[in-house]
């Protein structure tokens, strides 16, 4: 747990002004990350009206928040973006900021820098403290199940033991009264496993999305929701809430008809706020080529990203390349490697593939243009005098399982299938 210093003030606890709104933002792209966090904004209610002893108080309080590394990653990026909010306030208070950050010799960018590879290093560990601990998840699982159900029928409130690492809420069962709403806003650093299948698109959105914005950030989220008629429209809501709380490790959306065949737009939003997910399935979604081209640059942003699945789509062999080429990193620029620092799996039987051929034939592409990435930033590391690991063989690291006419190959695919589903939670 970080620790938290009981003698600094929140930034409400200061004055009586209202805080600076909350906006989704975005993770970096591949030139380093946006110019700015936030849009330019209009002067926070009541900033104008503080005298400049206690605005001075107020920026000092929020860059020792966004520089100690005693705060978890989500709290100094808090600080950090309420920073970059207040640069476009008045003259005075801007004029007032700068002055700080000068006195301290802080750069805001290279901090910046710093703050979002220490959550995505924080992601990493979780994403691993998720399979490590899966045994025991699913035991506390099934023990918190039974007593959230007694509790949101009763209205008692419910205390949990210790050694208690993970929450099941199963929708199907419970409602988001005000009891589980008081329960959930307290799990600090518990893995939560919010189970919606089947509850329908209407509880879906006035239940699920809520207690998502509810969670704790330091909260590690599997989201099940499969089979609730869910739409593209619903997908954008859902990625709005994902950017503005980076709490969803695993994601289930199968058997949704997500693509509306027109506005593909939303299925790149998903990506482009993917923070910590390391598993998206999305089998049955109707998935199609238009999607596939849409993910561009974007499928890049998802950097936590280990397993997709994507079997039993509308994809042929143009949207199957568009996909894998989407994954690629450009050979020729080694600091696009980190995109395949993760990515283990894409998974893609069941897709109407016409020219199986040319599918395999850019999948094959994909493992040499890697290999040979891999090979150079292996060289060049050397030449600089760091240690690296020689790299393995592509398949090993990542591999494309796609539909096969060949006995052996689909008896491969069904044994893939089978391990991969007996691994989650």
């Amino acid at each position: 747990m970080p620790r938290t210093d009981p003698l600094s003030p929140s930034i409400n606890q200061l004055t009586n002004i209202p805080a600076a709104p909350e906006e989704p933002l975005p993770l970096p792209n591949q030139n380093g990350g946006p110019k700015m966090l936030v849009p330019e904004e209009k002067p926070l209610a009541g900033w104008n009206d503080l005298p400049a002893d206690i605005l001075g108080v107020l920026f000092t309080h929020l860059v020792h928040q966004a520089q100690s590394v005693f705060q978890a990653p989500i709290v100094r990026f808090e600080a950090l973006q309420t920073l970059y909010q207040l640069r476009g306030v008045a003259r005075q208070e801007n004029s007032l900021l700068n002055i700080i950050l000068k006195n301290q010799q802080l750069d805001l960018k290279a901090l910046e820098k710093n703050i979002r590879l220490a959550m995505r290093e924080e992601w990493k560990n979780n994403a691993a403290g998720l399979a490590d601990q899966r045994d025991k998840l699913i035991k506390d699982f099934a023990a918190t199940r039974e007593l959230i159900v007694s509790a949101d029928s009763t209205g008692i409130p419910l205390a949990l033991p210790e050694s208690c690492e993970g929450v099941h809420l199963k929708f199907s069962e419970i409602s988001l009264s005000p009891a589980i709403a008081t329960f959930i806003s307290v799990l600090e650093a518990k893995t939560v496993k919010l189970d919606a299948t089947g509850i329908g698109r209407e509880r879906f959105i006035n239940e699920v999305l809520p207690a998502l914005e509810k969670l704790p950030k330091t909260c590690k989220v599997v989201l099940d929701a499969c089979n609730n008629e869910l739409t593209a429209a619903d997908l954008g809501k859902l990625s709005n809430v994902m950017a503005k709380q980076p709490v969803i490790y695993r994601l289930d959306l199968s058997g949704n008809l997500l693509a509306d065949g027109e506005n593909p737009a939303q299925i790149a939003q998903l990506f482009r706020h993917a923070g910590p997910l390391t598993h998206l399935y999305l089998e049955g979604t109707g998935f199609d080529t238009t999607m596939a081209l849409a993910l561009n640059q974007d499928f890049s942003q998802a950097h936590c990203l280990q397993h997709l699945d994507l079997r039993n789509n509308l994809l042929d062999e143009e949207g199957a390349i568009a996909l894998i080429k989407a994954t690629l990193p450009d050979v020729n620029d080694e600091k696009q490697l980190a995109r395949l620092d993760s990515l283990r799996a894409v998974r893609l039987g069941g897709n109407p593939f016409l020219n199986q051929r040319k599918v395999l034939a850019a999948e094959l592409k994909f493992s040499g243009d890697w290999s040979a990435l891999r090979i150079k930033a292996y060289y060049r590391s050397l030449n600089e005098g760091n240690d690296m690991e020689y790299p393995s063989d592509a398949p090993e690291v990542f591999e494309i399982y796609g539909p096969s006419a060949d006995p052996i190959a689909a008896a491969y695919l069904r044994m893939h299938d089978t391990r991969a589903d007996a691994r989650r939670l």
